[in-house]
Protein backbone atom coordinates (compact mmCIF):
# COMPACT_ATOMS: atom_id res chain seq x y z
CA UNK A 1 0.00 0.00 0.00
CA UNK A 2 2.59 2.20 0.56
CA UNK A 3 4.27 1.86 -2.72
CA UNK A 4 1.45 2.46 -4.17
CA UNK A 5 0.87 5.76 -2.38
CA UNK A 6 4.41 6.65 -2.82
CA UNK A 7 4.05 6.19 -6.86
CA UNK A 8 1.43 8.21 -6.85
CA UNK A 9 2.77 10.93 -5.09
CA UNK A 10 5.86 10.68 -7.16
CA UNK A 11 4.12 10.89 -10.57
CA UNK A 12 2.06 14.04 -9.09
CA UNK A 13 5.57 15.57 -8.38
CA UNK A 14 6.95 14.75 -11.61
CA UNK A 15 3.84 16.13 -13.54
CA UNK A 16 4.03 19.88 -11.38
CA UNK A 17 7.53 19.66 -12.59
CA UNK A 18 6.67 19.13 -16.16
CA UNK A 19 3.88 21.56 -16.25
CA UNK A 20 6.25 24.31 -14.22
CA UNK A 21 9.63 23.64 -15.77
CA UNK A 22 8.85 22.17 -19.50
CA UNK A 23 5.33 23.12 -20.54
CA UNK A 24 5.60 26.59 -18.51
CA UNK A 25 8.83 27.38 -20.16
CA UNK A 26 9.16 25.80 -23.91
CA UNK A 27 7.19 25.98 -27.17
CA UNK A 28 6.02 23.06 -28.78
CA UNK A 29 9.33 21.82 -30.79
CA UNK A 30 12.09 19.54 -30.00
CA UNK A 31 13.58 20.70 -26.59
CA UNK A 32 9.85 19.88 -25.23
CA UNK A 33 10.00 16.59 -26.55
CA UNK A 34 13.59 16.15 -25.51
CA UNK A 35 12.81 17.47 -21.90
CA UNK A 36 10.14 15.43 -21.57
CA UNK A 37 11.53 12.77 -22.14
CA UNK A 38 14.55 13.31 -19.85
CA UNK A 39 12.22 14.01 -17.23
CA UNK A 40 10.12 10.24 -17.91
CA UNK A 41 13.59 9.05 -18.08
CA UNK A 42 14.00 10.28 -14.00
CA UNK A 43 10.95 9.14 -13.13
CA UNK A 44 11.39 5.24 -14.51
CA UNK A 45 15.36 5.84 -12.92
CA UNK A 46 13.39 6.58 -9.40
CA UNK A 47 10.86 3.90 -9.61
CA UNK A 48 13.92 1.66 -10.93
CA UNK A 49 15.47 2.14 -7.87
CA UNK A 50 12.69 1.84 -5.09
CA UNK A 51 11.51 -1.32 -7.03
CA UNK A 52 15.01 -2.94 -6.90
CA UNK A 53 15.91 -1.97 -3.25
CA UNK A 54 12.21 -3.81 -2.33
CA UNK A 55 13.18 -6.85 -4.99
CA UNK A 56 16.70 -6.90 -2.56
CA UNK A 57 18.36 -6.16 -5.74
CA UNK A 58 21.26 -3.68 -5.69
CA UNK A 59 22.23 -1.84 -8.60
CA UNK A 60 24.58 0.98 -10.02
CA UNK A 61 21.36 2.97 -10.81
CA UNK A 62 20.85 3.21 -7.17
CA UNK A 63 22.71 6.43 -7.11
CA UNK A 64 21.26 8.06 -9.69
CA UNK A 65 17.71 7.60 -8.49
CA UNK A 66 18.19 8.69 -4.86
CA UNK A 67 19.88 11.88 -6.02
CA UNK A 68 17.26 12.55 -8.64
CA UNK A 69 14.51 12.17 -5.69
CA UNK A 70 16.72 14.89 -3.37
CA UNK A 71 16.69 17.12 -6.33
CA UNK A 72 13.40 16.85 -7.46
CA UNK A 73 12.28 17.29 -3.53
CA UNK A 74 13.68 20.43 -3.46
CA UNK A 75 12.61 21.61 -6.63
CA UNK A 76 8.78 20.62 -5.72
CA UNK A 77 9.36 22.71 -2.07
CA UNK A 78 10.95 26.17 -3.88
CA UNK A 79 8.21 26.09 -6.79
CA UNK A 80 5.34 25.43 -4.16
CA UNK A 81 6.75 28.14 -2.05
CA UNK A 82 7.31 30.30 -5.51
CA UNK A 83 3.04 29.71 -6.25
CA UNK A 84 1.95 32.08 -3.86
CA UNK A 85 3.45 35.55 -5.38
CA UNK A 86 2.91 34.09 -8.47
CA UNK A 87 -0.60 33.56 -7.58
CA UNK A 88 -0.74 36.98 -6.23
CA UNK A 89 1.27 38.87 -8.92
CA UNK A 90 0.97 36.94 -11.93
CA UNK A 91 -2.65 35.96 -11.77
CA UNK A 92 -4.08 39.33 -11.51
CA UNK A 93 -1.53 40.61 -14.85
CA UNK A 94 -2.53 37.67 -16.71
CA UNK A 95 -6.26 37.88 -15.70
CA UNK A 96 -5.99 41.67 -17.04
CA UNK A 97 -4.40 40.34 -20.37
CA UNK A 98 -1.01 42.38 -18.93
CA UNK A 99 1.82 42.85 -21.83
CA UNK A 100 -0.50 41.99 -24.62
CA UNK A 101 -0.51 43.95 -27.63
CA UNK A 102 -4.39 45.00 -27.33
CA UNK A 103 -3.27 46.83 -24.16
CA UNK A 104 -0.17 48.43 -24.97
CA UNK A 105 -1.53 51.16 -27.13
CA UNK A 106 -3.51 51.07 -30.50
Amino acid sequence: MFVLIFAGGVLLAHYYLWRRLVRGTTGPGRLRVSLTLALVLLLAVLMGTFIGSRLGLESWIAWAGYVWLAVMFYLVIILAVLEIPRAVVGGGAAQEGFGTSARCGA
